[in-house]
Parts: C-alpha cells; sequence; structure tokens
C-alpha cells in the first residue's frame, strides 16, 4: 500500500472472481497514485460452475457474505475519496462488496463506483451501492465483458483515463 499523503489521496477498493475487475481496479488505482485494497470474500466463491451458481444464488438473495481485508488502513475516513469496484451479478454488486460497503460506508468522504458487468445492470448495481452508501457518486464507470474480451486496450485506456481524470478534478471534500 502508499504511504504518500493521504489527504488528497483516493483509495480503490475491489473484489473479483475472475480477475477482471482486479486488472481494471490496479489499473485505475496506478493512474490515480492511490492506494488499493482487495477484499477477500467470506465465503469462498470459485471460477468454476457451482462457484458460479454459489455466487448466483447469494446475490439473489442478498445475502451477507462477510469479507476480509488484508492490512486495512486504521480509518478509511482518512481518503478524500474511495472507488469501490465490484463484477455485477444478476444486476447487483458482488456480495462480498455488498457487505464491505455495509461495514465501512459511513466512513467514506467521496465515492465513486467502477462495475465490470457481462450483460445488463450497470445503473441497477450504482443505485445499489448509492443507496447503501447513502451518497451519491462524484464519478461512475461501468466496462462491458465485450469490451474486455474484445480488448480493445485504447478505449479501455481512454475510458480510465477519463475516469481517473473526472476524479482528480472532483471537487474535494475537507478532511477532518
Amino acid at each position: 500500500m502508499n504511504t504518500g499523503s493521504i489527504s488528497s489521496k483516493w483509495l480503490v477498493v475491489y473484489f473479483s472472481l475472475s480477475g477482471n475487475t482486479r486488472s481494471l481496479a490496479r489499473e485505475l488505482a496506478s493512474k490515480l497514485d492511490a492506494d488499493c485494497l482487495e477484499i477477500q470474500s467470506g465465503r469462498k466463491y470459485s471460477s468454476t460452475p457451482l462457484g458460479y451458481i454459489k455466487a448466483a444464488w447469494d446475490t439473489g438473495m442478498q445475502r451477507n457474505v462477510g469479507f476480509t481485508i488484508e492490512n486495512p488502513p486504521a480509518s478509511l475516513s482518512q481518503y478524500v475519496g474511495v472507488v469501490i469496484a465490484s463484477p455485477v451479478w444478476m444486476s447487483s454488486i458482488a456480495p462480498p462488496v455488498q457487505s464491505f460497503l455495509q461495514a465501512y460506508a459511513r466512513e467514506f468522504k467521496q465515492v465513486a463506483f467502477l462495475v465490470t458487468l457481462g450483460g445488463n445492470g450497470a445503473e441497477r448495481a450504482f443505485k445499489q451501492m448509492e443507496n447503501i452508501c447513502n451518497r451519491m457518486p462524484v464519478g461512475t464507470l461501468a466496462i462491458s465483458s465485450k469490451e474486455l474480451i474484445r480488448r480493445e486496450s485504447e478505449k479501455l485506456t481512454a475510458k480510465l483515463d477519463e475516469f481517473a481524470g473526472s476524479l482528480r478534478t472532483a471537487p474535494l471534500k475537507k478532511v477532518a
């Protein structure tokens, strides 16, 4: 984790099962010079058909699966904002992200949302995160699996650059 000046620093927090959200979250963190934390699910999922069925079941049931984070910061309120990155499953955020938000959203000064998805549901997932966080995001970005599969790196890079730029220029909220 970076240990630079925190007062104007963003934090990127993500959960990823397939690795797609992980790679985008890490790339965004690099562009923002942000700290980056991975959410580990309290319920083990695998990238197998059974793992995806368990994930779909937990998502459909809005199940609190718990989570862990290695080396978490003392307080998330020390960051100017937190980017939450999640895959979208069944038009909802992944259960470990939901569990994380329910535990920590009250500490966030500002939020931004990044989702990866195979079909529809980005707007519903953004609304779900907004409701849990009880605040409007300063930015949102949805990346489809088609964009990831085609690996249109120039378009993906441009989208991430634009998103990072909008976060860097977002009005900063005073950090206590």
